[in-house]
């Protein structure tokens, strides 16, 4: 009975063992060229991932396109994972513009536009701040099947940017300018539920990005590859 009920308790032991958990290496490029180099390149062979790769690598290889960020990151098969190179930017989403107002202005808080945002006196905290996170992340899941050729993935891939200040009221003061201005943000952001070959990358998205001002810049495009690669595990002799 003890033979059985130890063999019973060390059976999943064994089993991990024998059959170590799959890990997943997850690699992803944001390459960005321009929107006529991006119709030539799709107006060649395209019909497969690796053939779309190569066809980029090459640009990159000849300084047509450019890496804009580039993530490595080791998983394991069956969980969720996340990365991020992030700067965080915080910020007041609150004001009261009443005090505020020279009197010199003519305006009276009553015949203010209503989406002005509400500024408290100079020199103190505002009521609420808010903080948003920009750069690139990911959030990513991978499952592997019996084969090892292939992997299914899920997966969120975010671009935020800050590209500038926008002034919501003009205020100066005894010591100079005190306008105030808020963030404006933009992200490029998808959500993919994909199968992917082991080891080869795969186009993931094609995005729009905006310029510096933040308007759509219909000269450039922005692709995104990934690729998974099942890692061997080298256990202990």
């Amino acid at each position: 009975f003890c033979t059985l009920l130890l063999a019973y308790w060390l059976a999943p032991v064994l089993e991990a063992h024998q059959d170590p958990p799959k890990r997943v290496r997850i690699q992803t490029q944001w390459v960005e060229m321009s929107h006529t180099q991006f119709t030539e390149l799709f107006s060649g062979d395209t019909s497969t991932d690796t053939k779309l790769y190569n066809a980029t690598h090459q640009l990159l290889t000849r300084k047509k396109a450019k890496i804009i960020h580039s993530s490595i990151l080791l998983t394991r098969a069956g969980e969720s994972s996340s990365l991020g190179s992030i700067q965080e930017i915080i910020y007041p989403t609150e004001y009261d513009l009443r005090s505020t107002l020279p009197p010199s202005s003519g305006k009276s808080p009553e015949v203010l536009p209503l989406w002005i945002p509400r500024v408290r006196p100079l020199g103190s905290c505002p009521p609420a701040f808010e903080t948003r996170n920009t750069g690139a992340m990911l959030d990513v899941q991978s499952l592997t099947d019996k084969s090892g050729k292939m992997i299914d993935l899920r997966l969120v891939p975010k671009w935020v940017e800050m590209p500038k200040m926008v002034r919501w009221v003009n205020h100066k003061d005894q010591w100079g300018n005190a306008d105030i201005k808020f963030p404006l943000f933009y992200k490029m952001e998808s959500r993919s539920t994909l199968t992917v070959a082991n080891g080869e990358y795969s186009l993931v998205n094609v995005f729009n990005p905006m310029d510096k001002n933040g308007e759509a810049d219909a000269a450039k495009k922005v692709l995104l590859f990934v690729k998974a690669t099942i890692m061997p595990l080298e256990l202990p002799h």
